[in-house]
């Protein structure tokens, strides 16, 4: 009964705003030509237009608040205990077998522990520009990574394992990437030579 109500009120809506602003049209062309005053034209045509927009705006909310109604009533429906589809079929079940792991393999899993990261290798460092832009090692202490790895005084750290070395705080940016018992490279320039080290995370 009410399928499609809310399109067909639309559509009345859409239909009866042409005929009112036609109608108003002609009622203002017939009334200026009775009283030979335009004014009378333009303010019938202007109201006769306006009150046609706004009927057109009350049906066709009226029109869609009818066609959500009934797109409601029919989502309830559906919705409804009586409209589900009752599956007889049982749930099927999971098994250790069927996700492709043996029965123990979850048992025997292990976590492997991360080494502490690297926060310090020793030394005391300033930034420098000249003669290259690095990082001068201003104190080494005994029996450190840095000292392991063949530093000095006044060596300035220019790369660490591939990442250039400008300032100290990107040092200890690079350095706390690394772990306790990884190995990687420094380069240093020392007096007018480059030279690249082996630097080992040995505590």
């Amino acid at each position: 009964m009410y399928k499609n109500a809310g399109k067909k009120i639309l559509y009345l809506a859409q239909i009866l705003t042409i005929i009112m602003a036609v109608a108003a049209f002609i009622i203002g062309l017939v009334m200026a030509a009775a009283s030979n005053n335009f004014l009378v034209f333009l303010g019938i045509a202007i109201g006769g237009s306006f009150f046609a927009w706004l009927s057109n705006l009350v049906l066709a909310g009226f029109g869609e608040l009818i066609e959500n109604t009934h797109e409601l009533l029919k989502i309830a429906r559906v919705m409804s205990p009586s409209g589900y589809s009752q599956s007889t079929s049982a749930p099927a079940e999971f098994s250790v077998a069927n996700a492709g792991m043996s029965p123990k393999s979850h048992d025997q899993s292990t976590v492997t522990p991360v080494s502490p990261s690297v926060t310090d290798i020793g030394i005391k460092t300033e930034n420098v520009e000249f003669p290259v832009v690095g990082v001068r090692i201003k104190s080494i202490a005994p029996n450190s990574v840095a000292a392991t790895a063949g530093l000095t005084v006044a060596d300035i750290i220019t790369d660490l394992g591939g990442t250039k070395i400008r300032l100290v705080s990107e040092l200890y940016n690079v350095l706390s990437s690394y772990h306790i018992g990884d190995t990687t490279t420094i380069t240093i320039r020392r007096g007018h030579e480059d030279l690249t080290l082996p630097l080992i995370f040995n505590y």
